[in-house]
């Protein structure tokens, strides 16, 4: 509430900002090129499409299906655009416009979009709202709605081009990615300022171990499975909550099923394992703690001999 603001921790609101910030790439300095500025921008994007894609009514409000293409007809006009006023193509040069835009995305999507797709999917929607509003003085559009709308949509996942490299998987799942690596090195960094040491990256042995580290001061061991992901959208239903984000084949459960499997075959194959923690003591003395690390409040806390904790209740956890 408004009145409890001063209530809250303004760390808090914002705790995974730095993971962000060291995910973002950076833009190069003298850049004229709209997408390297539309891609530091990512975070943006995630939480815009995130809140808007959590209600059923917004989602369908801004459901575009858009093309690649249709990014370089928004930047030009975008580029066009001044700042404090709403732009105008005249009626009488509309079909001037449409002819200039059908050869353009012809061109551009080998014959594959047209003039009329873009003016059914934008400006004459049926279930969307309009992106450039048609009238009887002509097209009306204006620059803060059209990057607004170009920051929406570069999250669509089906904007790939595999003949790009920018462009190769969707941006948002090449930001996660991004993204959860840089969690796990915080979390790495954080033990070993807690005396733990370990390898600094990843390590496969059969099982890939996010995160393997040992303190001499402690005898601990720690496993740990990093999981930067959010609830999806369609999840935050009483229907869909537990189905989805915990018994789905990629959900919380089964993420911890496979945690229990990299502890057998950690607990089952010490030899593999001694040349990366180098332990000081016989390996019989240190007490082994498997985890899976959420962004989030887990909806379990614990299944056989895992625990699974958010990431400051884990970091708080250890000694």
């Amino acid at each position: 509430l408004a009145n409890s603001l001063d209530q809250l921790d303004d760390g808090s609101m914002f705790e995974y900002e730095h993971i962000e910030t060291a995910a973002t790439p950076v833009a190069p300095p003298d850049t004229t090129d709209l997408a390297d500025l539309l891609e530091v921008l990512w975070p943006f994007t995630w939480n815009f499409r995130h809140a808007l894609r959590s209600h059923w009514r917004t989602s369908e409000l801004y459901r575009y299906e858009p093309q690649l293409v249709d990014f370089t007809v928004f930047a030009g006009y975008w580029a066009k655009c001044s700042a404090d006023e709403t732009c105008r193509i005249p009626a009488e040069k509309e079909s001037d416009e449409l002819e200039k835009l059908d050869a353009h995305l012809r061109k551009f999507s080998d014959g594959k979009v047209t003039a009329e797709d873009f003016v059914r999917r934008y400006i004459d929607c049926k279930g969307q709202p309009p992106v450039i509003v048609k009238t009887p003085e002509g097209w009306l559009f204006d620059k803060a709605t059209l990057l607004l709308l170009m920051l929406y949509l570069q999250g669509e996942p089906g904007l790939v081009d595999k003949n790009v490299p920018r462009l190769d998987e969707p941006l948002l799942t090449r930001m996660k990615t991004r993204a959860g690596h840089e969690f796990e090195s915080w979390l790495r960094s954080e033990l070993n300022l807690k005396g733990f040491r370990g390898p600094d990256q990843p390590l496969v042995v059969r099982f890939e171990y996010d995160i393997l580290m040992l303190s001499e001061a402690e005898r601990i061991i720690v496993l740990a499975d990093a999981k930067y992901r959010d609830v999806t959208p369609s999840s935050l239903t009483g229907t869909n909550l537990l189905s989805q984000e915990l018994l789905d084949e990629h959900g919380l459960l089964a993420e911890v099923k496979r945690q229990e499997d990299r502890l057998s075959f950690f607990i089952q194959n010490p030899s593999a394992f001694k040349q990366f923690l180098a332990p000081q003591k016989p390996w019989t003395s240190y007490r082994v703690k498997s985890y899976v690390v959420t962004k989030s409040v887990p909806l379990i806390s614990r299944y056989g001999d895992t625990e699974i904790l958010k990431a400051s209740e884990f970091l708080a956890s250890i000694p």
